[in-house]
């Protein structure tokens, strides 16, 4: 299937009311056969840019049926006039064309091709990311270069940041450090237990890592020891928090469990023995659970059952989302998908297949992704 798309050439076009076109290519006419050296279309949208509007089709479509024809954003027309579509314009992906002009793009911003493991956002717009047998590096205000935090090479597992703006960082093999209020050195802290996946802060500034085969620990606010929290021993992977103080935990091959309020025991939630692979909660205490050669599933509010989201079976690794509600997920040497306003399908963007690792969204509600062994990636969002 073929769309062509070509200018005005001072037609006179009909309006309908000079509606702007905001989102989706409208499709303006729907399996007509005529030949296309003699179309001229009305345009539903006003008046039309001379360089970019519709015009009578060029001698390339002369002989062939239209099959489809779509207005675009730009006020440009695509037209379909055989059985393969430009992948200029977009691509057929599960039963529907998408079009480019509505799918949102990744771009490289040159932090270097490393073993990005994890990335995060701070409250002033800072990003830090680690690298994985590397160092640990931060983007000020997320524009600039990245300069790097520390000078020793470290498994660096996952870093966050609180919401006064400490920086915690795991270390595969047993070790926590901590940049107090973004600046200076990165101090160990005293912890228990080792092979630490995740260290995560709550909405309250609440700390939490967990061990694999072992127990969860808390730092309440931050300040003074981890506290083991009594957990059953498991492989304790991923962590969310939602606005109420509830604290989930995911264990790798096992169950999703919830600490209520942050306070006292872990309890299973009967989610099903499943490869966890990340925990999200949105600004609406919506809370998302990936599963690695899985599906994704969903936690409305906070409560009730984690309903799938029917993605079909993908090696999930990393949610983030953005202030309109629109959540995003990316699969590893696969693509990334969004589920618009938090409601329906998980669409995929036609996004190059790379080592998708995490994402992260930052204060100027940016979204950001980090490929192991690849680059840094910022999303540009379609209108």
């Amino acid at each position: 299937m073929i769309i062509r798309r070509f200018t005005l050439n001072n037609i006179k076009i009909p309006t309908f009311g000079g509606i702007e076109q905001r989102k989706s290519p409208l499709k303006i006419a729907d399996n007509r056969s005529f030949d296309a050296s003699n179309v001229v279309l009305n345009n539903p949208y006003g008046a039309l840019n001379n360089l970019v509007g519709m015009t009578k089709w060029s001698t390339a479509g002369v002989g062939k049926p239209i099959l489809a024809l779509w207005q675009m954003r730009d006020r440009s027309i695509c037209f379909q006039v055989g059985s393969y579509l430009n992948s200029s314009l977009g691509k057929w992906y599960n039963g529907k064309w998408i079009f480019n002009q509505d799918l949102d793009t990744f771009n490289s911003i040159s932090a270097g091709v490393r073993a990005w493991n994890w990335i995060c956002s701070t409250p002033t717009n800072d990003l830090y990311a680690c690298v994985y047998n590397g160092l640990i590096y931060k983007l000020t205000n997320s524009t600039g270069s990245w300069v790097a935090q520390t000078s020793t090479s470290a498994k660096y597992q996952s870093i966050c940041s609180t919401p006064s703006g400490d920086i915690y960082v795991a270390i595969n093999g047993g070790s926590i450090l901590k940049q107090t209020g973004g600046t200076g050195a990165f101090v160990a802290q005293s912890v228990s237990g080792s092979y630490f996946w995740q260290v995560y802060s709550t909405q309250s500034g609440d700390v939490y890592y967990g061990t694999e085969s072992g127990d969860i620990y808390k730092q309440t606010g931050g300040i003074g020891a981890f506290v083991a929290q009594s957990a059953v021993s498991k492989w304790w992977y991923r962590f969310t928090s939602i606005s109420n103080g509830d604290v989930y935990a995911a264990v790798y091959g096992g169950d999703i469990y919830k600490q209520t309020g942050g306070i006292g025991a872990f309890v299973a939630l009967g989610v099903g023995n499943k490869n966890w692979r990340f925990l999200y909660s949105t600004p609406s205490d919506d809370v998302y659970a990936a599963v690695y050669g899985g599906d994704i599933y969903k936690q409305t509010g906070g409560t009730g059952a984690f309903v799938a989201q029917g993605t079909g079976s993908k090696n999930w690794m990393s949610i983030s989302s953005l202030s309109n509600g629109d959540v995003y997920s990316c699969v590893v040497n696969g693509d990334i998908y969004k589920q618009t306003g938090g409601i329906g399908a998980f669409v995929a963007q036609l996004a190059s297949s790379l080592t998708w690792w995490i994402m992260t969204t930052n204060s100027a509600d940016e979204l950001y992704l980090c490929c192991f062994n690849e680059n840094i990636y910022k999303a540009t969002i379609a209108e």
